[in-house]
């Protein structure tokens, strides 16, 4: 697919940004953004990735956002303490999901703001809302893919209000650190066990096919649903090629102004989509764009 230059300029904003807060000196920024100049050439999610892995060498430090993880999930922690949630069906669940999404740094022009956030977030309506599409008589295992720190906290919530409801669920993420992304470490801490959760190999999307594994890619296609947080696992599925045909249902904030243009949603706005309708949706803007 087409690469919109906003991509380009997210990629670039985002490691030289991960430079400064994490104390790089001018010297590096040459080698850095020649490394960059050259991971262009990838796909979206190669390039992300590996272009982290180069800055996390050249500061020394592999995973450069632990206390800026740490703090989200604490916020998150509180945000749950604060409110009284009490969902009642699955597509509760997926609103819950798809609205607690607001937790990001490193997406172009947008400003997570900690000390200006409200419990109100997690209410926010879906600007699409496919979430009834799902015929949940249908559904005995989910497969769930979290997405940020801080609202990992209440992907937790979910993953053990479903279990509650009966439904058999693991859960994929990263094995080694990536930005603010929950890792399968991260998962451990919240008191997961580790028969319930799945590695991926390295610091990809999970839903990237191409270098996640054979035990995620069986996991993920042996479910009968995926549930899937997040612009970079959407963006890693679409990267990849529709391999998980009518199995994943999509939950995010339109948080970069790409992905708010192609499901012509405003800015920041909670959506739910199925994999038919962000494949069909993703796959004519890029086209045309």
């Amino acid at each position: 697919m087409n690469r919109p230059i906003e991509c380009v300029l997210c990629l670039i904003n985002g490691r030289s940004e991960d430079l400064m807060k994490f104390g790089g000196k001018i010297e590096h920024y040459p080698f850095s953004l020649r490394a960059i100049a050259e991971l262009i050439r990838k796909p979206r999610t190669e390039a992300f990735s590996e272009s982290f892995k180069i800055i996390s060498e050249i500061i020394g430090k592999e995973d450069s956002y632990y206390e800026q993880k740490e703090e989200l999930n604490t916020l998150a922690a509180k945000l749950l303490s604060e409110i009284e949630l009490n969902p009642q069906t699955e597509k509760d669940l997926l609103r819950l999901g798809a609205a607690a999404n607001a937790f990001d740094t490193s997406v172009f022009g947008y400003k997570f703001e900690t000390y200006s956030l409200s419990p109100n977030i997690l209410f926010d309506a879906p600007a699409i809302d496919e979430a009834g599409l799902i015929n949940w008589e249908e559904v005995e295992t989910i497969t769930y893919v979290p997405d940020n720190s801080g609202e990992a906290v209440i992907d937790a919530y979910i993953i053990r209000k479903m279990r509650s409801m009966g439904y058999k669920v693991k859960a994929i993420l990263r094995e080694e650190p990536y930005e603010i992304d929950a890792t399968y470490k991260d998962f451990l801490k919240f008191g997961f066990g580790e028969e319930e959760l799945i590695p991926t190999r390295g610091n990809i999307s999970p839903l990237y096919k191409k270098r996640i594994g054979w035990r995620a890619e069986e996991a993920l296609l042996r479910s009968d649903i995926i549930i899937s947080k997040g612009i970079a696992n959407l963006e890693g599925y679409v990267d990849a090629g529709r391999w998980l045909e009518g199995k994943v249902i999509f939950l995010l904030r339109a948080k970069c102004p790409v992905i708010a243009k192609a499901f012509g949603v405003p800015r920041k706005s909670p959506i739910i989509v199925t994999e038919e309708t962000a494949w069909k949706i993703l796959n004519s803007f890029f086209k045309s764009n």
